[in-house]
């Protein structure tokens, strides 16, 4: 469990003395790993903006960096509810196919049902949320681990966007209201970029100054002690869920706005690519630490690193060997941290 400092210290559960000793010596300890893990995240951040700044033709234009921004925008906003869910000890592998369906269910209800979109997106948005709720519920309560149960959500709802489908996009036309609020651009800033640091500020707020988001850390750094504090880890676990399919949805909703299009196969793939934003970002895949700040951090150096190796004239294809080789060094680097901490700590 990790604790940012001034955030949600003030908000902690009332505990026996022991349980809550128990607390505060992990999140000591942790929160040393958490500041060393952030420095070290954007010196990498910084060094490999300096190396495509350097190396890349038109890299420090204007519009290209704006066009780093808004390929970071989806998996930013998702990675903000799955950062959460990672730090409670959960995944959820039915984001991709959960942005996919919103952009079907959007299209086929403005398209085929005469809905109008803001009515859609509603909808769209509540059953992405109904979605997280159902994955929360079914991974507390039947003990499936997370991986198994949201793997099976994730071919079911790709199963079902190509079954309304058959297959093919759907194309839809939709408001200028619509299409400016989810799509539109304030001068030459992309709107969505816009929502994308919104939900990030707000994620981060919640995740490090309130009592949800101590709970949060709590759950994923030792559920048993959480428990004693009397945090009901279940519904924790649960809201993190909906939270994070709430996102889901939402982020499909800001394509639409652009696109004006839903596809079968969008989304495909982006749960490996969320993951990776989080992991990157530091958020321990084992629960307990972790920051929002981190994450969209990953998130921005992925879409820097695709942009950077196209203008590089690096084919795109060895995007994902430099991102493999990215998760590998951070994953090493977090658990030496994470054994020097605790060698100290003891």
């Amino acid at each position: 469990m990790t604790h940012v400092p001034g955030g949600a210290a003030d908000n902690r559960p009332v505990g026996d003395a022991s349980t809550q000793a128990v607390l505060e010596r992990q999140a000591s300890s942790l929160h040393i790993l958490w500041r060393t893990r952030e420095a070290l995240l954007l010196a990498v951040g910084i060094a490999l903006f300096a190396a495509f700044a350097l190396t890349a033709p038109h890299f420090l234009d204007l519009g290209n960096l704006l066009s780093i921004a808004r390929g970071t925008v989806v998996v930013a906003i998702i990675s903000v509810g799955m950062t959460y869910l990672i730090i409670a000890g959960e995944l959820d592998l039915s984001v991709g196919a959960n942005f996919g369906l919103a952009t079907i269910v959007l299209g086929t209800l403005v398209q085929n049902y005469n809905l109008g979109d803001f009515q859609a997106m509603t909808v769209v948005l509540f059953l992405g949320a109904l979605i997280g709720l159902i994955n929360g519920l079914g991974v507390t309560l039947t003990g499936i681990p997370s991986l198994i149960w949201t793997l099976a959500a994730m071919f079911v709802l790709q199963s079902v966007s190509l079954l309304i489908t058959g297959g093919y996009p759907i194309l839809f036309s939709v408001s200028k209201a619509y299409a400016f609020i989810f799509g539109g651009r304030l001068g030459m800033v992309n709107i969505q970029i816009v929502w994308a640091i919104g939900i990030v500020v707000g994620g981060a707020w919640m995740l490090a100054g309130t009592r949800f988001g101590y709970h949060v850390y709590a759950t994923g750094g030792n559920a048993e002690a959480a428990e004693r504090a009397g945090i009901n880890i279940g519904r924790i676990k649960v809201f993190c869920f909906i939270l994070t399919g709430l996102l889901s949805s939402f982020a499909g909703v800001l394509l639409t706005g652009s696109v004006h299009s839903g596809n079968p196969t969008n989304g495909m793939g982006y749960e490996l690519t969320v993951i990776a934003a989080v992991v990157i970002g530091g958020t321990n895949l084992f629960g307990g630490s972790g920051s929002i700040a981190g994450t969209a951090v990953g998130a921005a150096m992925l879409s820097l690193i695709g942009d950077g190796l196209v203008l590089d004239g690096i084919s795109i294809f060895a995007q994902d060997l430099v991102t493999g080789i990215i998760i590998i060094v951070a994953v090493f680097m977090d658990i030496q941290l994470r054994q020097r901490i605790l060698r100290f700590v003891k």
